[in-house]
């Protein structure tokens, strides 16, 4: 309850126009190494493995803690998806100024139907299951508006059956016109 609690304050505020973002030059790819490091016990876990493919000179301008969230959420639901045995692939390139994250698992896939609603509060692809077999329902939700946030783009593409992929898409520095300098 506390989590659930905790989670909507996160997306009402992330909804506002007033909540405030640390911005800063963040080298991506460590950020990415760093949050991958703490999941790692977890997907240990369940014997998944990363498959890290990082373009390691990537510079993005944002909110470290955010973008950290981010990379946690993606996982945590990697994880939670991906069978016993099976491997997650995370990738970063940058294609002229933009950074695109990929996050890939193994697991089911998400139905055609249902890939339009996966960043909406409380959707759930599974309606049978329960608050005890997951997440809030909000993970998503909120990737979705830090990375709004972030002048960036959030897709999910997924076949049942062939997994899901996640593909986060931010400016990478140096920096638009709209953005402070160093």
């Amino acid at each position: 309850l506390s989590r659930l609690v905790h989670d909507l304050l996160d997306l009402a505020q992330l909804e506002g126009d007033s909540y405030p973002l640390t911005m800063e030059p963040i080298v991506f790819a460590q950020l990415i190494h760093d949050v991958l490091d703490q999941m790692a016990f977890v997907a240990d876990k369940k014997s998944i493995t990363f498959k890290r493919t990082l373009e390691e000179d990537c510079i993005v301008y944002g909110d470290s803690d955010r973008l950290q969230q981010v990379i946690r959420n993606l996982l945590d639901n990697a994880i939670h998806y991906t069978p016993s045995g099976k491997s997650i692939s995370i990738e970063l390139q940058v294609h002229q100024s933009v950074a695109e994250l990929r996050v890939t698992d193994e697991g089911n896939g998400i139905p055609k139907e249902d890939l339009p609603h996966v960043s909406e509060r409380f959707y759930r692809v599974n309606k049978a299951r329960t608050r005890k077999d997951g997440g809030s329902g909000l993970g998503l939700a909120i990737v979705y508006q830090i990375i709004k946030k972030h002048h960036g783009t959030f897709n999910i593409q997924s076949e049942p059956g062939f997994g899901t992929t996640a593909i986060i898409q931010l400016p990478n520095a140096p920096f638009n016109e709209s953005s402070p300098t160093l």
